[in-house]
């Protein structure tokens, strides 16, 4: 009979030996693979105070209140002496009353806020799970009240749910190692912050229970407010939140009921209108104040979309502060009517007029920071570009002395400002009043965009357009090219079109600036602002601009007298021919340039001014005249190539070149001029004044005048 006794209490003791393992061994699990959260934390610090007293106000909700309710401004503005916030992401109305209970169970708590989030009263809120139920479930002690728990919630679930906090386990082994690290250390097993698993992630911990956040995202996220309909209410929820006010009423603690701001475009869109009038009836049934946040007044608390990380409604810190401030003066005042809209209708009203504002203030600000920026643009313009030719001719040519201005203009590149002075034009009769706009590197577009700016301010009759091959064949259409000389341009009509026609694709910084030709050197910067300070510069003295390539003095109306002879021609390398390659941009502006004289009845006269002679018969002057002189027929325009001029029409030998390219010297300008001067007058007999063609040219320059 003993014997078998003893087998009976045996099979006991392996039943319990049997759940002994097994309970080791789920708490083995649970320690490796479950989260070291925030829950644990907060729960364990509201049941025990570090100073020793107890906490006599306290905050339950979910993450909008975790977010929003600073309990340091309760402390300061002396609502509350010892006030936490304990509210819990993902925390249900449920949730919120067992952690009411074990919070006074274990400290003399005289007020609760409880935050309203209407999301977690939907009977379809996923929440409302296994998860849900659970959340704070697994971190209170063991206790009554968890027995109660298990009882009341949890005695419908699988067993391994209860028992098992698999709903916070790590969803794989690489983080499941991060979270034993954590368990390993002091700060975990002191039950510090610091032993929270990513207590950074939305922003940095301020105590008491409240975390400043800082997360921001451009679009606000993917979550949205979820739908409100009277249908969906949880009556599980609602049946906790009579046990919550039953339980606050019993115990002489005073129950508060607050909803805390979402984003205003939320409370235009969304279930907040309704749902926070449910809660206001459900708490004026109950007499327990109500607090709806969304109905602040926004002269007293301004609030915006920006305010929020996501358009569910977790606030940033800094409103969060704000808020928190105003909350508690409306605590402490019995009257607080001042502070709030009369209704929704009202509030949405005033979101709207506000919207409308922001957006005229978002203007304002755009056209404020584009006019610093702007103005910085040109600070740094003016200190670091240098004072050119080009603003100089440009003024000249737009401030001419006589009341009809400029009747003939000159346009073209280096060549033609070193070879026509438009005084002997003048001298000749050929013109009233000549003006040479030549700028070294001009292109064909800029010649266009030069003849249209002066035409602005000048009576133009006549533009002598001098063609060099070099700007047209194997053109590069680079951003230097097309700003250098648009740039100077004074800001009319001109100008815009150039923006238009040739820069909408264009780098905006090379539009607007002029960085191209910047010169940065410390040395070079306190230069220009001498120069730019100067009466010189501010008058458009020509003792203001600084030229290195002119080879001469400035004589006058855009010509420079050259007088620099070096012992040989400077080498030049001499772009080749290649009318496949001429640009389609280069003939565009050409046949825009011819239409606009047209147009204006202003006779345009096409002209190649001579150049080196052992250049220009043994490069590529004769296929490029030829090409000039058909499509001047084409477009019925006049053309001269004056490198057919006869040797004895214009004496001429390389010794009056400076360099190999063509840069004619002042002497033979001042002759070469007079010669133009008579074809402009139709003074010259054409047949004997040029060869009729580059053999006869090439004869003439290697028989007997290639040196003096």
């Amino acid at each position: 009979m003993k014997k078998k006794a003893f087998k009976e209490i045996l099979k006991y003791v392996r039943v319990i030996v049997f759940f002994a393992v097994i309970t080791i061994l789920v708490e083995a699990v649970n320690y490796v693979m479950v989260q070291p959260g925030y829950a644990r934390y907060i729960i364990h610090t509201v049941d025990n105070p570090d100073d020793g007293s107890d906490y006599d106000c306290i905050v339950v909700g979910a993450s909008h209140g975790r977010a929003s309710i600073d309990p340091h401004y309760f402390l300061e503005m002396e609502y509350a002496v010892n006030p936490i916030n304990m509210c819990i992401q993902g925390a249900t109305v449920i949730d919120n009353y067992y952690m009411i209970r074990e919070a006074c169970n274990n400290n003399d708590v005289k007020k609760i806020i409880l935050e309203l989030d209407y999301q977690y009263w939907n009977k379809n809120l996923k929440r409302d799970s296994d998860f849900g139920d659970l959340l704070v479930y697994g971190q209170l002690p063991f206790t009554s009240l968890k027995m109660e728990y298990i009882v009341s919630q949890l005695m419908d679930k699988d067993f391994r749910t209860i028992y098992f906090r698999r709903y916070a386990f790590a969803r794989n082994w690489k983080t499941a190692k991060k979270y034993m690290a954590i368990k390993k250390t002091d700060e975990y097993k002191n039950f510090q912050i610091e032993g929270v698993a990513g207590i950074e992630t939305e922003g940095p911990y301020q105590g008491l229970g409240f975390f400043y956040r800082t997360k921001v995202t451009d679009k606000k996220g993917k979550l949205n407010p979820s739908p409100w309909t009277y249908d969906d209410l949880n009556p599980k929820v609602q049946k906790y939140f009579q046990k919550i006010v039953k339980y606050c009423k019993d115990n002489g603690i005073e129950l508060i009921c607050v909803t805390t701001p979402i984003p205003p475009s939320s409370v235009v869109s969304g279930a907040a209108n309704e749902a926070n009038t449910y809660f206001k009836q459900i708490c004026d049934e109950n007499n327990v104040r109500y607090i709806d946040g969304n109905l602040i007044k926004n002269e007293i608390l301004n609030v915006s979309d920006d305010d929020f990380s996501d358009w569910e409604g977790h606030m940033n810190g800094e409103l969060a502060e704000q808020f928190s401030e105003i909350l508690t003066e409306i605590l402490m005042k019995e009257d607080n009517s001042e502070y709030f809209y009369s209704g929704y209708d009202e509030c949405i009203e005033a979101i709207k007029v506000r919207g409308n504002e922001t957006k005229v203030l978002k203007y304002i600000r755009a056209a404020v920071f584009i006019a610093v920026i702007a103005g910085l643009v040109k600070c740094i313009d003016f200190a670091m570009m240098p004072s050119g030719y080009i603003r100089y001719i440009i003024h000249e040519a737009d401030n001419a002395d006589t009341d009809e201005g400029y009747d003939n203009i000159i346009i073209g590149a280096s060549h033609a400002r070193s070879a026509i002075n438009p005084v002997k034009l003048d001298e000749a009769g050929a013109s009233d009043n000549a003006f040479n706009l030549a700028i070294p590197g001009e292109t064909v577009t800029d010649s266009y965009y030069l003849l249209m700016e002066s035409d602005r301010h000048n009576n133009v009759k006549r533009v002598i357009y001098d063609l060099d091959y070099q700007y047209w064949c194997n053109y590069a259409e680079r951003e230097f090219e097309d700003c250098f000389i648009y740039t100077w341009l004074p800001f009319s009509n001109v100008k815009l079109k150039y923006i238009a026609d040739n820069l909408l694709t264009k780098d905006f910084r090379t539009v607007y600036s002029k960085r191209w030709a910047y010169e940065i050197s410390p040395s070079a910067i306190m230069n220009n602002l001498k120069v730019k300070s100067s009466a010189a510069y501010r008058n458009y003295s020509m003792d203001a601009v600084e030229i290195h390539d002119a080879g001469g003095p400035y004589a006058a109306k855009g010509f420079f007298y050259r007088d620099m002879k070096m012992d040989s021609l400077v080498p030049s390398d001499i772009v080749a021919w290649d009318e496949s390659g001429i640009s389609d941009k280069v003939l565009d502006s050409f046949e825009k340039t011819v239409q606009y004289c047209k147009k204006n009845n202003i006779e345009l006269v096409c002209v190649t001014s001579p150049i080196t002679p052992t250049t220009s018969v043994n490069g590529y002057s004769e296929q490029a005249g030829a090409y000039f002189t058909r499509l001047c027929e084409e477009y019925g325009v006049e053309y001269y190539d004056f490198n057919l001029l006869t040797m004895d029409t214009l004496p001429r030998t390389d010794d009056d070149f400076f360099d190999e390219e063509g840069h004619m010297l002042g002497e033979l300008a001042d002759r070469y001029s007079d010669i133009l001067a008579s074809v402009l007058l139709d003074k010259c007999d054409k047949s004997t004044a040029f060869y009729g063609t580059y053999a006869q040219l090439e004869q003439a320059v290697y028989e007997n005048y290639v040196t003096k």
